[in-house]
């Protein structure tokens, strides 16, 4: 899909005025970019995997925002696992650092 086009459902009645409409609903979207968008493809085997980082000013409503907790928990056995793999990968890059400083050091 190309940024500010809607893709329609094979069949599905249009017209350039819903069209036009939706293009410029999408475009007001993709005006406000985070402060913080980080968006990494990974290759892992066969697979591809997707991390995305977004950071800025909240500008939901409340009513958006208990919506969005109740629809996408934090807790998630997904969330838990990821969270326990990324704090060990920084563990033992601190510690093969921290070894590989020693070496050269002489320590």
């Amino acid at each position: 899909m190309v940024p500010g086009r809607v893709e329609h459902e094979a069949g599905a009645p249009t017209d350039r005025v819903s069209d036009d409409a939706l293009d410029a609903l999408f475009a007001r979207h993709e005006d406000r970019a985070h402060t913080v968008n980080v968006r990494l493809s990974i290759p892992v085997f066969r697979w591809r995997f997707y991390l995305v980082m977004l950071g800025g000013r909240e500008l939901r409503h409340a009513e958006r925002r208990a919506r969005d907790r109740s629809r996408y928990p934090l807790l998630t056995l997904g969330n838990v696992l990821f969270l326990a793999w990324f704090v060990f990968a920084v563990y033992a890059f601190v510690l093969i650092v921290s070894v590989a400083v020693q070496g050269m050091l002489g320590g």
